[in-house]
């Protein structure tokens, strides 16, 4: 079993997500690409691939077992990504910012397929209802 961690340090802020292996403590694999410390990672059900999002208004996408370079660049939102969620099928994921936006994505193309602006403050937290089709959001309101 692995374990995802942003790696985090006093200073500088860190930029790399690290895989470890739970029960040895291990570092088996760090990922890097992001340009400012990263703020959120989502994985997609059984699978090894993952999601990251980070201060750059960047989400990247991984395989734990490919290379360390991000399979794709999800650019979209105009402040910092502050939530991740994968669809309880894997097709989609959303993500949520600072800039008050939800994005949806789909996962094979990278592409965004539905924009919504919400109401409150700043999303902090996105998660799928499992057999529904509602993604519940937080915010700092």
């Amino acid at each position: 079993m692995l374990l995802l961690r942003c790696q985090l340090k006093q200073a500088p802020p860190q930029k790399t997500v690290v895989a470890y292996n739970w029960k040895t403590g291990n570092v088996v694999k760090r990922f890097k690409g992001h340009e400012h410390e990263i703020t959120k990672v989502a994985c997609i059900p059984k699978s090894s691939q993952f999601f990251s999002s980070s201060r750059d208004r960047m989400v990247m996408m991984w395989d734990l077992h490919g290379s360390s370079q991000p399979r794709q660049q999800l650019c979209g939102h105009a402040m910092v990504v502050t939530g991740l969620a994968v669809s309880p099928d894997s097709s989609q994921l959303c993500t949520g910012s600072r800039d008050n936006t939800l994005l949806l994505w789909d996962v094979v193309t990278g592409q965004s397929v539905e924009r919504a602006s919400v109401s409150r403050n700043v999303v902090t937290h996105l998660c799928w209802v499992p057999r529904e089709p509602y993604i519940l959001q937080t915010s700092e309101d």
